[in-house]
């Protein structure tokens, strides 16, 4: 009921710097490494996100940076 919706806009407050920090806060923070060590995992991470559609199966795949611009 309330998923993602093909049709929805993108969140223009979702900047990049917040992604960036999303990604730091979440997946980084408890790892012992140093800021340039984290900077460089950000910044040379691919993300492969698949929506699944269960009734009709189109999947949607998306491939990116985490710190690429959204268009």
């Amino acid at each position: 009921k309330y998923g993602y919706n093909i049709f929805q806009k993108r969140n223009r407050y979702l900047t990049n710097a917040n992604m960036e920090e999303i990604f730091l806060s979440r997946f980084l923070h408890n790892l012992s490494l140093s800021e340039k060590e984290k900077n460089y995992i950000v910044d040379n991470t691919l993300a492969r996100v698949q929506v699944i559609d269960p009734v009709r199966g189109n999947d949607i795949f998306c491939v990116g940076k985490i710190t690429e611009d959204l268009e």
